[in-house]
């Protein structure tokens, strides 16, 4: 995480460092969408791109992401705020493992569009927050769930339990197949509508690239043809997404929740917007 001090040690001469070891056409992707032949993409690309050159080599790799090596429960006091923010992260598997197309739709039926589990929960139910959600977060070598909210200091702790209720709530609330058809839909849905644009089909195509995954994930991720059984999903959530394996992080005012909150999670670390520890 970005700090002040390790910000302040950031120099001209390492950006550009940075950027010599990393940025070679050798390592690039190009993505071209729209309405152009083959040859005039071609010749786009050689009139952007044509005098950009570089010695082939190693493309450079960031470290690999730490797994999570045990589940915290953190508070980061950011005195003033007007409100506090409450994430729950989940390390679990990506796009290129079995299971993928099961843990999507379960993560639909958790904080997908209005019909998510925490938009209900936390905003129709209850009027906590204007927007609660999930999402997964993919990179090359992880994939996070997040379930995020913002909420009034004073719901805090109540909108932190619902949160880690509601990923608990699989166990005792499997998806069937209607509700499964229907969260399907929802993605297959949001899917089209993002790619039927050509600057969304090409930020999708290079979030694949990115995290190395095959160009014809796209095709399988807009389709409801051979959709996971609800027996595959609930497995699925079991193995993966597990309530036991979130570190939640709330971050606000914390001298108008802290007790509340650690009575409620003892084990609570508690740090400033850095990181340092605090008592």
């Amino acid at each position: 995480v970005p700090t002040a001090a390790t910000l302040a040690a950031v120099t001209r001469d390492s950006i550009v460092a940075a950027q010599r070891e990393s940025w070679h056409p050798h390592g690039a992707t190009l993505i071209i969408s729209g309405g152009l032949t083959a040859d005039q993409g071609y010749r786009v690309a050689k009139q952007a791109f044509g005098r950009w050159a570089g010695e082939a080599g190693p493309i450079a790799r960031a470290p690999r992401a730490a797994p999570l090596a045990t589940p915290r429960i953190m508070a980061i006091d950011i005195p003033g705020a007007a409100q506090t923010a409450v994430v729950a992260a989940l390390p679990t598997i990506g796009r290129n493992d079995d299971g993928w197309a099961a843990l999507r739709i379960a993560n639909a039926r958790l904080g997908g569009g209005f019909q998510g589990w925490l938009t209900q929960e936390i905003r129709a139910k209850r009027g906590l927050s204007y927007s609660a959600g999930s999402l997964f977060d993919i990179r090359r070598d992880a994939t996070t769930l997040m379930a995020a909210t913002q909420t009034k200091n004073e719901s805090a702790v109540e909108v932190a339990g619902l949160m880690l209720d509601q990923i608990a709530r699989f166990a005792r609330e499997p998806l069937d197949q209607a509700r499964t058809d229907e969260r399907a839909a929802f993605l297959a849905n949001g899917v089209s509508n993002q790619t039927e644009r050509a600057a969304g089909l090409a930020n999708y195509l290079a979030a694949l690239v990115a995290t190395d995954a095959p160009l014809d994930a796209l095709q399988a991720e807009q389709s409801t043809a051979s959709l996971p059984s609800p027996d595959a999903i609930a497995a699925a959530v079991a193995q993966h997404l597990r309530v036991d394996r979130a570190t939640l992080i709330v971050a606000g005012d914390t001298k108008q929740w802290l007790g509340a909150l650690r009575q409620r999670y003892p084990t609570l670390e508690l740090v400033d917007a850095e990181g340092k520890a605090l008592p």
